[in-house]
């Protein structure tokens, strides 16, 4: 993962836009059944390819340079324990950011109307 750089708010709100209009503001995620019917776990990586918009972001951005869904631990993490524990330097306004924006995601709330949320309460 690359921690070189502090990574600021206006910059994940910049791929977050970036990758929702490949999917439309529509676009809901739907949470992976990995586990069987009961679970709703959301990856960020699936079949080697990022997954979640969040994980899709970190990764065509290189913030994360490898899948690593092998983990069920790390591929299914909230984004404060991933930076944590990749030690990924975000700006605590782009932590923030996607925070709001992952939790709403895997809520099963559509991409446009969970960036739009993210952006006025962080």
């Amino acid at each position: 993962m690359n921690n070189e750089a502090q990574i600021t708010r206006s910059q994940v709100m910049e791929w977050a836009k970036t990758e929702i209009a490949k999917e439309g503001d529509d676009f809901v995620y739907e949470a992976n059944r990995r586990g069987g019917e009961s679970s709703s776990d959301c990856y960020y990586f699936e079949d080697g390819v990022p997954s979640c918009l969040v994980g899709r972001m970190l990764y065509n951005n290189g913030v994360i340079t490898e899948p690593f869904e092998d983990d069920d631990y790390e591929n299914t993490n909230r984004i404060g324990s991933l930076i944590k524990e990749f030690n990924v330097n975000f700006t605590p306004a782009a932590r923030l950011f996607l925070t709001f924006l992952q939790r709403d995601q895997d809520s099963g709330i559509p991409w446009g109307v969970a960036y739009n949320h993210a952006a006025m309460n962080s």
